[in-house]
């Protein structure tokens, strides 16, 4: 269930001719999933809402981009891992065309070198029959590992839902403690994350449990936990996605968040450009105006107050709201300026860490790649990734700023569960490699480019034996294709590092974490604010409540 909230009501009342008066309520800057689905909170709130969206198509990096004749490519997130039910039912985007493949309960299918594979199931006790084929023991250990942190989901979905509990309310009840937190507790006052974070915390086993979880090295946790080296490698494969570190150092909530902790609600029919035009579509019922191919160049800031935006053709849009979809970087130094922020702000400002973690080769082929699985089994994502020792090595060469050059991969063939994607016959293979680096040490990517994609083909024929004569076309996009397609700056996908001290109350900085910013009446509505990057709308929502409640308290300029 969702917390609590202001929708589907007018609340937007005129605002008295003495103050001013602008040609919209809200201007979004973008045109990506975030600021789709905040568009349509707010116009179904009664705002008058313009998203102006750079490039000539809306989705920002879930687009499907015709890039070779007649295939479809998802030029960048390829599933909807993290998009929940309850959000698609609540933007009615089923009726707006919105479309799920069902996979079979699928997550994904571990490759090994010699052939054998394990594939992970959404069920358990699916996964478990799995790895019964490597140890019975691991089987027992899986099940109870799940068992005990499917317990941690009602925590989860109470801080990802809504904004973490506000500073000062922390600060308040931190002084005494246990007596405050009893009065609050007792008057109802605490908010249901909080609330839910202390029933979980009562048993000493859950508090030894959380801090494995934050501290925890998760190679450490998988050599306590299983014998068999290939349950290891399945797990850590798709948990290391997109890490920034191997498995001896990356936190065992990587594992529990990616292979527990994940919504899958199956493959967007289409594309997952299908997703954002779906998004697109409500939107305009709700009343919001679209607009592609209309690039902002700035933030109108008059007094520290935010008042519209002006357009690469010189046009200006007055607003009394201009909320960036864009990442906080591109936002507050691209689009706002540093001459508009305070020598504190802005020092938290740069403080703020974008990276880039992996990057996307996609393939069109002339028939379908021959991997050691049932074909049954290609509607879920692969994993390749050989030994632990191999990923220790590929992080490492990142580190030295090097790309990897035998990386992890995650692959997906997207024709073998929707065949309207490529012509009849033919398919497509897609990938996400990580690690990689923002900058190569040894050339620029636009000079390495072609000769990393050699290897990288290279590296998948070696699990798909027909793969290298099938191809017809191939497209990589480096952190710098990102940067230049999505404006993604240094080429980071989630609009900022998802460590632990760039996330709730310090994301994207300290006190500006529900969309707010240090200008009024500019706010944040992507993946750079709670609860972060992922396909799931949840940013854009949370910060279209913010406005709206700042809207009813009178605190809009």
């Amino acid at each position: 269930m969702l917390p609590p909230r202001i929708v589907w009501k007018t609340i937007y009342r005129k605002p008295p001719d003495s103050v001013f008066m602008a040609q919209y309520d809200v201007v979004i800057i973008g045109g990506g999933h975030n600021g789709l689905a905040s568009a349509c909170i707010m116009a179904r709130n009664g705002l008058k809402v313009l998203v102006l969206e750079r490039r000539e198509i809306v989705g920002g990096m879930c687009a499907t981009e015709e890039i070779f004749s007649g295939f479809s490519y998802d030029t960048g997130c390829f599933y909807p891992y993290w998009l929940r039910q309850d959000t698609v039912d609540e933007l009615r985007l089923s009726k707006h065309g919105l479309e799920f493949i069902d996979s079979g309960g699928i997550a994904y299918s571990a490759l090994f070198p010699d052939g054998r594979y394990l594939t992970v199931y959404e069920d358990a006790k699916k996964t478990g029959q799995e790895i019964e084929k490597f140890s019975r023991k691991d089987a027992q250990s899986y099940l109870e590992f799940v068992t005990f942190w499917k317990r941690f989901r009602p925590v989860v979905d109470a801080f990802l839902l809504s904004p973490p509990p506000p500073l000062d309310l922390l600060t308040d009840i931190a002084k005494p403690l246990p007596v405050k937190v009893a009065l609050l507790k007792l008057l109802g006052r605490l908010p249901p994350s909080v609330n839910k974070a202390l029933d979980f915390l009562k048993e000493p086993e859950n508090i030894e449990a959380l801090a494995e979880f934050f501290f925890k090295p998760m190679g450490a946790k998988l050599d306590e936990l299983f014998e068999s080296d290939y349950v290891k490698i399945a797990l850590a494969s798709e948990s290391l996605v997109v890490s920034q570190s191997g498995p001896s150092s990356a936190p065992l909530s990587a594992l529990v968040w990616r292979v527990i902790m994940k919504e899958r609600t199956g493959r967007v029919r289409g594309g997952m450009g299908n997703f954002p035009l779906a998004l697109k579509k409500a939107a305009e019922d709700a009343g919001a105006r679209i607009l592609v191919n209309a690039e902002v160049e700035r933030v109108i800031v008059k007094d520290r107050v935010a008042r519209g935006v002006k357009l690469k053709n010189g046009e200006e849009i007055e607003s009394r709201i201009v909320a960036s979809n864009a990442d906080p970087h591109r936002t507050f130094l691209g689009l706002v300026g540093q001459e508009h922020f305070d020598d504190r702000t802005l020092k938290r400002i740069m403080k703020y860490r974008l990276v880039s973690t992996g990057l996307r080769l996609n393939y069109a082929l002339s028939r379908k790649p021959s991997f050691a699985i049932p074909d049954e089994k290609l509607v879920g994502a692969l994993t390749y990734c050989p030994s632990l020792d191999y990923a220790e090595k590929a992080f490492a060469e990142a580190a030295m700023g090097d790309p990897p050059s035998k990386p992890l991969l995650l692959l997906d063939v997207p024709t073998a569960a929707d065949s309207t994607l490529a012509p009849s016959g033919a398919h497509i293979l897609q990938s996400w490699v990580n690690p990689t680096v923002y900058e190569a040490r040894r050339g620029s990517w636009d000079t390495i480019k072609e000769s990393y994609a050699d290897n990288l083909t290279h590296l998948i024929a070696e699990s798909a034996s027909n793969f290298e004569n099938s191809i017809l076309h191939r497209f990589l996009q480096t952190p710098l294709d990102y940067e230049r397609r999505f404006y993604a700056t240094g080429g980071d996908v989630e609009h900022g590092d998802l460590s632990y001290y760039q996330l709730l109350w310090f994301r994207p900085i300290l006190g500006y974490y529900d969309g707010r910013t240090p200008i009024r009446n500019l706010y944040l509505v992507g993946s750079g604010i709670h609860p972060g990057g992922g396909v799931r709308a949840l940013a854009g929502m949370i910060a279209a409540r913010t406005i709206l409640s700042d809207i009813e308290s009178g605190r809009i300029a």
